[in-house]
């Protein structure tokens, strides 16, 4: 197997369910025609987006590097996606603010891009970021351009073994949309395991409740994604009430009475931004030299169906 094909083979076509994620991200191909029509001589037409899965490192491996490469982040993930934008299209954009001439420096369409490029490009790239965050919704607080670079070569700090996701939106001409044009008008986004799967919570669940379809493969994404996230777990004794006057009277050494208290009957809790719910009762004992506890009872029927609309902590 040749060099590219094993690149290739490293990358694969998602299920047909992300077909349909890529077509819920319509706002972003909006978007790219409405500043590449202007710099177009006919009238354009989006067409199908393509997706592509793998760790970073594949796609990376397959990806066009004289395409200037944009980071959207946040102050604590500050690398969730990547948006390039092809060459030809840049280039336009450059032209159509600067004219042919002064853009291409007398170096034609081999010239390299530079930080001018990057500068002209930044509206447009104003107006991707922009649609995604109306995807996004309230989860897009604080999402924004991080850094830009000439090249996809330029971006570090990616963790190489991490999924992404590689979405292309690409524009035919309306009158010929089978003919493949002459200049690629197209923008690729790169999106972390954690941009795409909050985008398809932001995108499937529309702020309402999320309930497990088996015919939705987006519905089992969702449930999945739910039921990889974490809770913390607490074994209680016994909740009291206290003033807050005696909370502040409390001291090192101090004995406090639990009158209801039994290793016979222990709580297993766990906190939502609901507050704290009982998931079962337990008894108290030993496993394996460790201190552990029993279950007594089945998990709690209200915490199970609400599963798909717990807020959690």
């Amino acid at each position: 197997m040749g060099i590219l094909a094993k690149k290739m083979s490293a990358v694969s076509a998602v299920p047909e369910s992300y077909a349909a994620f890529a077509s819920q991200l319509g706002g972003v191909h909006e978007a790219l025609l409405e500043f590449a029509q202007p710099i177009s001589e006919l009238p354009l037409l989006m067409s199908k987006a393509s997706v592509v899965a793998g760790r970073y490192k594949a796609i990376f491996d397959t990806s066009n590097m004289d395409e200037p490469a944009f980071v959207f982040g946040t102050a604590d993930h500050p690398i969730l996606a990547i948006l390039q934008i092809s060459k030809p299209l840049a280039m336009g954009v450059a032209e159509k603010k600067l004219g042919a001439q002064a853009a291409e420096g007398g170096q034609g369409e081999d010239r390299a891009l530079g930080l001018l490029d990057l500068i002209l490009l930044q509206s447009t790239v104003g107006n991707v970021l922009g649609a995604l965050r109306g995807l996004l919704g309230r989860d897009s607080a604080g999402l924004e351009t991080k850094s830009r670079h000439v090249s996809l070569e330029n971006v570090v700090g990616v963790d190489e073994a991490e999924k992404w996701l590689q979405v292309k939106f690409s524009l035919v001409l309306k009158e010929a949309p089978s003919k493949e044009m002459d200049k690629e008008l197209s923008i690729t986004l790169l999106l972390s395991s954690l941009m795409s799967d909050t985008l398809v919570m932001a995108l499937s669940s529309g702020g309402g409740d999320l309930v497990l379809d088996p015919t939705n493969p987006w519905s089992a994404h969702m449930h999945g994604t739910v039921m990889r996230s974490t809770l913390p777990l607490k074994v209680v004794v016994e909740v009291l009430r206290m003033s807050v006057a005696d909370c502040t009277r409390l001291k090192l050494g101090q004995t406090i009475a639990l009158p209801g208290a039994s290793h016979k009957r222990l709580s297993v809790s766990t906190e939502t931004k609901t507050g704290l719910q009982t998931l079962a009762t337990s008894t108290l004992g030993v496993s394996k030299s460790n201190k552990a506890v029993k279950l007594l009872d089945d998990i709690d029927a209200e915490f199970l169906s609400d599963i798909g609309d717990l807020m959690l902590g």
